[in-house]
């Protein structure tokens, strides 16, 4: 299945549950030269372009901007579950990039990147649960939640 990035935008931006706007300052060419050294990566341009496009992704992905203070930047978000308990501690080769509603956390994991699509795969992540649960790519995960959103 071929999957398109501008179709799962339409298609996130039409869904009812996320009609409201909201979202954080926009992420900018320094904003996320930042983020990468600070993670040493290379964010996926799928990914940035869907938080600039989806009108309701601050309600879903951690902030790629410049409000580096924020709780719910990328930067503090993963700082936070790594300082946790070693019980509950993000492992090393994740980084988050959604927000972690009830701990429920989806992340770019770093020991599979693709260079030739530029994607990391992507894992959920969960403290205390140990089943894997992944997607090839932002793409793919995308259209996974986009699904379950819509109504049947």
């Amino acid at each position: 299945m071929i999957l398109n990035l501008n179709l799962l935008i339409e298609k996130a931006n039409a869904v009812p549950l996320y009609q409201r706007r909201c979202q954080h300052p926009r992420p900018t060419e320094f904003s996320i030269r930042r983020i990468n050294e600070h993670f040493q990566i290379s964010f996926p341009q799928s990914l940035l372009e869907f938080v600039r496009s989806w009108r309701a992704s601050g309600t879903w992905f951690a902030s790629l901007g410049d409000d580096y203070d924020s709780p719910l930047h990328i930067i503090r978000i993963n700082s936070y579950y790594r300082r946790r308990r070693v019980t509950r501690r993000l492992p090393r080769n994740l980084v988050i990039f959604n927000q972690c509603h009830d701990e429920d956390c989806d992340c770019l994991n770093l020991e599979a990147y693709d260079p030739a699509t530029g994607e990391y795969e992507i894992r959920y992540w969960y403290p205390g649960f140990d089943e894997v649960v992944s997607y090839p790519s932002f793409l793919h995960y995308m259209d996974f939640q986009i699904s379950g959103w819509q109504k049947p």
